[in-house]
């Protein structure tokens, strides 16, 4: 009796493994993580070239503006 239920309870457990084996897997999106961090890394650069580039269009310009007057009169702008 002890191994006819045993037995019973072994097929029940393996028809229900087979029914979760078989659905269908979802497909892992590992690409869609390392996109995000390119993309980000990608902005960071930019955004460190942009203010250094910017910072150094700044002082050209002041330096700029300091040749043609005379100096007497020292303009200088703030951003």
């Amino acid at each position: 009796m002890a191994d006819e239920q045993s037995s019973r309870m072994a097929r029940l457990d393996a028809s229900r493994n087979a029914e979760k084996n078989n659905k269908p897997k979802k497909p892992k999106k590992r690409w869609v993580k390392w996109v995000i961090i390119i993309l980000l890394s990608l902005l960071t650069v930019g955004v460190g070239l942009g203010a250094y580039a910017y910072m150094q269009a700044k002082k050209q310009l002041i330096i700029h503006i300091n040749q043609r007057t005379s100096k007497k009169h020292v303009i200088q702008i703030r951003f």
